[in-house]
């Protein structure tokens, strides 16, 4: 989920970030040294107004990007397939009304999970050279 913040629009303040994200700044300051460590995203002075970072993809984090997004698609038709577009439908739109109101743990968790996911491929793609 994080990254595909940044996939949609690189370049972003870490306030932004954090806002589009859905998630708190602690949170999203967490998230960033995560993916930092990984490579993933750098933080670079913005050159209009030095008291922002701007978050920057990798090269690394651009090259898996239509792969992270398939994994996603098919995990999303997965979910259709098992229970339905319409009952779908409903799930996304009750998530983001609970997202909306506020509750800073859904989209934390879904991080997480794409962190894990993301590590997984980068080791999948280790064994494959």
């Amino acid at each position: 989920m994080s990254l595909g913040v940044l996939w949609q629009k690189d370049g972003l303040s870490l306030g932004e970030f954090a806002r589009r994200a859905g998630m708190g700044k602690a949170a999203a300051v967490t998230m960033i040294r995560r993916l930092e460590r990984m490579e993933m995203v750098t933080k670079t002075a913005d050159p209009t107004d030095g008291r922002l970072n701007v978050l920057k993809l990798t090269s690394k984090a651009r090259e898996m990007a239509p792969d992270a997004l398939a994994v996603g698609a098919a995990f999303e038709r997965d979910i259709e397939q098992a229970v339905g577009k319409e009952d779908l439908d409903a799930m996304i739109k009750g998530l983001k009304a609970i997202q909306n109101m506020g509750i800073q743990q859904i989209p934390i968790e879904s991080a997480q999970v794409q962190q894990e996911k993301i590590e997984k491929t980068r080791s999948t793609d280790k064994c494959r050279k």
